[in-house]
């Protein structure tokens, strides 16, 4: 049968080539959709840090979840699902409490260790169960048509950048555990 399922699609070939096409696309995005990745999962944390260590605690918190809040509404009216900028402003919400609850900035940062590790179980779960999640981010930047989402081409390459991905998040995760416990949210 070559590259395709049973039933998925009627020509493998072309769907190789979707899925290649589709891929060099993404890639293209990349530099915009990159930019807003970047912004919608690392902007909290930056302002964050800015309000943290500008004026202290508080700021630090109502800075990150601006950020968070201004990234879902950015999102939402650019028609996008919006799924990275809501996933981080709930985490970002449950961060501020935390870090407000215990007074102490390493509270804020603390819950970025659970939400890694789950993270990156779920990347490398999402491989061995063959519905690799970093597939269904890249629907965020392009949108593959249902054919091209069955094909194995695609499970194969985005089963492996969610492999990846999985446990470099699992291996970031590590290395923030070890600052954290040394009181260093610098480098954090």
């Amino acid at each position: 049968m070559g590259d395709q399922d049973a039933g998925a699609v009627s020509d493998g070939d072309a769907a190789k080539q979707q899925v290649e096409e589709a891929l060099g696309r993404t890639i293209e995005l990349l530099g915009g959709g990159g930019s807003r990745i970047a912004s919608d999962g690392l902007g909290p944390s930056l302002a964050f840090y800015v309000g943290f260590r500008t004026a202290g605690l508080g700021l630090g918190v109502v800075l990150a979840v601006t950020v968070a809040v201004a990234a879902w509404v950015r999102a939402r009216r650019q028609g996008r699902t919006g799924l990275l900028a809501w996933l981080t402003l709930a985490v970002v919400l449950v961060q501020a409490a935390i870090g407000l609850v215990l007074d102490d900035a390493r509270g804020f940062f603390a819950p970025q260790l659970v939400t890694s590790a789950a993270w990156g179980i779920a990347f490398v779960g999402s491989v061995a169960i063959g519905r690799p999640l970093a597939g269904v981010f890249a629907g965020e930047v392009y949108p593959f048509p249902d054919e091209v989402r069955a094909t194995r081409t695609f499970r194969r390459i985005f089963g492996t950048i969610s492999l990846v991905f999985g446990v470099s998040i699992l291996l970031r995760g590590l290395l923030r555990l070890v600052q954290l416990r040394n009181g260093d949210i610098d480098g954090y």
